[in-house]
């Protein structure tokens, strides 16, 4: 098994799955490190009682294992006992910790489990921030880390950085796989927006930035991927939505558990990817957006500016604001040069320059010295 230079134990290992978010970023890492990082099974330890079995006390893997790596903060409190194992951790962001509000949909015991993985990064040996702005964040709050913080940016899946199908095709290929309603496939401006409906991402104000541009575009709509991240949030969009008139299926279109292909095809397929975010630790959407030529609007908070840089229009977190640059990107043409720009900026988001820089943690950590 040493024919791998690391070997790399990850907790809950079969549960990453390829399409979900951070399933794709291990599954994209994995197959990039071609043999030179060896992923094998390990397990968290917890009391079996219903307070404390979500909170593990210690992980275990194999007696080969160089290192544990947990692809998300989720169970870092386990790495206070290793076996004196070293351990490597991704901190996507820290919004549950950073932004209270998105808390009230969990119980306070899974608030808390939430919070005991967070304090648990104390114990980790390296912590890989996925921006610059999550860095910041992590050592604001845990400044005895920063020392061990790297920052590797998220990367573009290779599924958005080649997608053959035009606008058009791409709409037929929603209306026909999707569910997405069969009027999608008309030439009616389609606004985009990738994400859950929790209060950090905003969603008042994407109704209310929507509601104008249907002032101007009356027959625009608004495609929304992605799961709300707890039923309250779901049924206060929902009710918000129909208190200002709108229909769903009609105006607004709702896919839920979209799989890489059809999230091309939305992507492909919108004139305008637009997010009314407050707090994004990297934003992949977005990114993703741009790498499929697609215009980008979002806030200037958070992590946003680093992640679209100057190939996406970032502005205030106010209607008038969004308004003005959503109808600006409606009023271009199919190709412009912000697309060209937004392809470029993503394509240095190599999964192959990335999974280097893991290679490189590993080995600095397992080998240190």
């Amino acid at each position: 098994m040493k024919d791998a230079r690391v070997v790399a134990a990850v907790p809950e290992l079969d549960s990453y799955h390829p399409h979900s978010g951070i399933g794709r970023v291990l599954h994209n890492l994995r197959f990039h490190w071609n043999g030179h990082v060896q992923l094998a099974p390990a397990r968290f330890e917890a009391f079996p009682v219903p307070l404390l079995r979500n909170a593990p006390y210690r992980v275990r893997g194999s007696a080969e294992a160089d290192l544990f790596f947990l692809p998300k903060m989720t169970g870092a409190g386990a790495l206070r006992d290793t076996r004196g194992i070293p351990s490597v951790v991704i901190v996507h962001d820290i919004g549950i910790v950073d932004y209270p509000a998105d808390r009230a949909a969990i119980s306070w015991p899974a608030a808390q489990v939430v919070l005991y993985s967070f304090r648990g990064l104390r114990h980790a040996s390296c912590i890989i921030a996925v921006s610059e702005f999550t860095r910041s964040r992590l050592a604001h709050h845990l400044p005895e880390v920063a020392p061990r913080i790297e920052v590797i940016p998220n990367t573009v899946a290779p599924a958005f950085l080649s997608y053959p199908a035009s606008k058009g095709d791409a709409r037929a290929v929603l209306a026909a796989t999707a569910g997405v309603p069969e009027h999608v496939a008309s030439a009616d401006p389609l606004l985009l927006y990738v994400g859950s409906e929790t209060p950090r991402k905003n969603i008042p104000l994407l109704l209310e930035v929507f509601r104008a541009i249907k002032d101007r575009h009356p027959r625009a709509r608004l495609l929304k991927v992605g799961l709300a991240g707890g039923r309250v949030w779901r049924e206060r969009t929902l009710s918000l939505a129909r208190s200002m008139g709108f229909q769903f299926g009609r105006d607004i279109l709702l896919l839920q558990d979209a799989s890489d292909a059809s999230l091309a095809a939305a992507y492909r397929a919108a004139d305008v990817f637009v997010s009314t975010s407050l707090y994004e630790g990297y934003g992949l959407p977005a990114a993703e957006a741009l790498a499929m030529g697609t215009p980008v609007v979002v806030t200037n908070r958070a992590a946003f500016p680093e992640t679209v840089g100057r190939a996406g229009i970032v502005v205030e977190p106010e209607v008038a604001a969004f308004v003005r640059a959503v109808d600006e990107a409606l009023s271009e043409l199919p190709v412009t040069e912000r697309a060209r720009e937004g392809q470029a900026h993503t394509g240095t988001m190599s999964v192959s320059g990335a999974a280097d820089r893991y290679l490189e943690v590993f080995e600095r950590v397992v080998r240190p010295g």
